[in-house]
């Protein structure tokens, strides 16, 4: 029972790991700007009562 050795988790030192700089951080905006595009060029109609499932290519 006391071997705890062949417990440890070995994807850890198996699997390559993503550094710290190369994780985007949520403060970066890129998805706003993205978004922001996307909203000058199309326009999204709904139904009532349901969610947008047109899109329309604003002129």
């Amino acid at each position: 029972m006391g071997n705890t050795r062949g417990n440890r988790d070995k994807n850890t030192s198996t699997l390559p790991q993503t550094p710290h700089y190369a994780k985007r951080s949520a403060g970066q905006g890129d998805d706003l700007e993205i978004a922001q595009n996307l909203d000058e060029q199309y326009t999204l109609q709904a139904k009532p009562g349901f969610q947008a499932t047109e899109v329309k290519r604003k002129k």
